[in-house]
């Protein structure tokens, strides 16, 4: 059962692997630097409204920690997304 879906993942990423390297060889990467770029600036506007409402609320040291590590778990998967996603 492990063998058959180890299988699939690699025919999966195979298939993957020949869609990508098809974009790329009629196209730039272009699209990934904006993605990367707007990306960047989706999370810096966040964050910085995350942290003002989090001023607001109170001035604890040990709450800033907090807010950091929340900000990270929040995050995380947003910039996990891969470079190939294409919209």
């Amino acid at each position: 059962m492990v063998w058959f879906s180890q299988c699939g993942l690699f025919q999966f990423i195979e298939i993957l692997k020949a869609i990508f390297l098809g974009y790329i060889k009629k196209h730039d990467f272009k699209v990934f630097g904006w993605y990367r770029i707007a990306l960047g600036i989706l999370v810096i506007l966040i964050t910085i409204v995350y942290f003002i409402q989090f001023i607001e609320d109170t001035l604890h040291f040990s709450d800033i920690i907090y807010t950091f590590l929340e900000l990270k778990e929040v995050f995380y998967s947003i910039l996990m997304i891969p470079y190939f996603v294409i919209s």
